[in-house]
């Protein structure tokens, strides 16, 4: 009844929330103050995008840091500007509240988006650049569909299906342009992509003069080499700071009903730019914190789905390890069944704890708003447990990882149905596969970028000749210290060795290749560009070939 009463007040506090702040000057020329200095010879050119319309909140938040990142490699050859593309409703987005032409900066600090590439709102193109677009891409698959071999190809084609864009009679064309009307683009084309998109970086400078690009269906782009174990890929995710308003609520609830604040959790924030933690240095609320997905995964996902009794069963079995007396639960769970988990937690001795905003509340917010207010209650628990490959749950680990909390104390989910007995190890059983890692470069600059690095020392790599060579799937991994790396299409293999630079006469057994690097090249700025380098390959001393290969340079920590 406590609790009850305690959620009463809180609700009452933020019954009168403050309107999100409008959008002012300093984010308006935000994306043009951050632009590089290329002189008047290039002018500034921008990339718009959209992503299929079934795609939910988790998932697009995933394909902006494709885009971005292509934007941010995009401006080492000339200036580009991300325009953001409005949130519209979406299928997870359910309260029947007007939800269209959201801007970013109701969910995300813009300010801090534009120290990854720099973005602006869609509205602000519209005021300050143009009332339409000069070139749409839609991306497709081939017509031939998969081939069953992986290549990187592009090419503009005949649309395979009847895509949402049609001509007018004075030649412009027609689209969905997140709901704005008279939006149009002068040229269409569809374009079947099969490539990552860093590929697209090299499409656009070289077969492209239009000032202005829209890629629709973005999602079709591959993150490749720069996937969630690249410094790149986390880079643009730690530049995905929460709106300011929205953590201010996530806060407030912590202190009132969790007994949880920044100070003690140790989880107190910094300029990402500037933000590196150590697993272990975040601590954490004195709650547990569980995603409980429903709704479309008790058919999508049955099998992986507990029962509410099931569910109760585990989250209480955590509660007791962890030696916690309070829950935080995120669901997408009606009335309900929310009320029987509920009762069925308690009835074990917890308390539970639900983030539920009034209908006038909820009209500022936006259910996107609250999404993320959850999912920053959820990211500062001690102990949070997840559902079965839910983005929802992803992105909570993801920001678990850039606080620094232990892993095991990040990557839990929920057994799936009939496995959980009550009489095993449940952290070790339901742990999630897909654990990794936040990756940091050694040296960052502007925009993330790598910068030299003067303490590196060791530039030779020793690695066994049978591990299969292909260009394309290759990485280049350094340590700064004596331990090299090298991964080469999934396989590993360390040595160390202590001469710097290795001289090419060190190569005298059929059993290894070496790549040499000179303390030039890696003094050379444009080895830490982001993109790749030339070393020497050089093979089996009988022939004493040497090949000049590019690899990407993806990691250095």
């Amino acid at each position: 009844m406590f609790s009850f009463l305690m959620q009463i007040a809180f609700l009452l506090s933020t019954l009168s929330l403050h309107l999100i702040s409008g959008h002012n000057d300093g984010n308006l020329y935000q994306a043009k103050d951050n632009l590089p200095e290329f002189g008047p010879a290039k002018p500034t050119r921008y990339l718009l995008y959209d992503v299929n319309p079934g795609e939910g909140f988790n998932l697009r938040r995933d394909v902006y840091m494709r885009v971005a990142n292509m934007v941010k490699f995009l401006n080492e050859v000339e200036p580009w500007v991300l325009v953001l593309p409005p949130w519209g409703r979406l299928y997870h987005w359910q309260s029947g509240i007007q939800q269209t032409k959201q801007p970013w900066r109701h969910f995300f600090d813009v300010n801090s988006l534009a120290l990854l590439a720099p973005v602006m709102e869609f509205e602000d193109y519209l005021k300050t650049v143009a009332k339409d677009v000069d070139h749409v891409y839609y991306l497709q698959r081939f017509k031939g569909g998969w081939s069953g071999k992986w290549e990187e190809k592009m090419e503009i084609c005949e649309c395979v299906e009847q895509p949402r864009y049609r001509q007018l009679g004075n030649g412009l064309w027609e689209g969905q342009f997140f709901g704005y009307e008279n939006f149009y683009a002068k040229k269409f084309d569809c374009l079947s992509a099969q490539a990552y998109y860093v590929t697209f970086k090299d499409f656009l400078v070289n077969n492209s003069t239009d000032r202005s690009v829209f890629l629709d269906r973005a999602e079709t782009l591959i993150h490749g080499r720069y996937s969630e174990w690249s410094p790149e890929w986390w880079t643009a995710r730690r530049s995905m700071v929460f709106a300011k308003q929205l953590r201010d609520i996530g806060d407030k609830f912590r202190k009132d009903f969790l007994d949880s604040d920044d100070q003690s959790d140790k989880t107190e924030l910094e300029v990402w730019t500037q933000m590196k933690r150590k697993h272990g240095e975040a601590k954490g609320g004195p709650y547990a914190a569980l995603h409980l997905r429903r709704k479309d995964y008790l058919y999508a996902h049955k099998k992986e789905v507990p029962s509410l009794e099931n569910a109760a069963k585990q989250i209480a079995k955590y509660l007791k390890k962890y030696k916690l007396k309070k829950l935080f639960l995120s669901t997408d769970a009606p009335a309900d069944q929310v009320k029987e988990f509920k009762e069925l937690v308690e009835k074990a001795g917890y308390e539970v704890f639900k983030y539920t905003p009034t209908s006038k509340d909820l009209e500022i917010l936006k259910d996107g708003g609250v999404a993320i207010i959850d999912q920053w209650i959820c990211a500062h628990a001690q102990i949070f447990v997840g559902t079965y490959v839910s983005t929802f749950s992803f992105r909570i680990q993801e920001e678990r990882e850039i606080m620094g909390f232990n892993q095991e104390a990040t990557f839990n989910r929920l057994c799936e149905k009939n496995k959980y007995t009550g009489d095993i190890n449940i952290s070790a059983l339901c742990r999630t596969s897909n654990m990794f890692e936040v990756q940091y470069h050694r040296c960052e600059g502007h925009f993330g970028a790598k910068i030299p690095c003067p303490e590196f020392r060791v530039f030779a790599i020793v690695v066994e000749t049978h591990i299969p060579y292909t260009h394309g799937n290759s990485c280049l991994i350094i340590n700064h210290k004596k331990d090299l790396l090298v991964v080469l299409d999934g396989h590993t293999t360390i040595h160390t060795w202590n001469q710097s630079p290795l001289p090419a006469s060190k190569v005298s057994s059929k059993e290894y290749v070496v790549f040499v690097f000179s303390v030039e090249a890696v003094q050379n700025s444009s080895v830490f560009s982001g993109m790749s380098t030339t070393v020497i390959l050089y093979t089996a001393p009988q022939s004493r070939r040497a090949e000049y290969l590019q690899i990407p340079w993806c990691y250095i920590f």
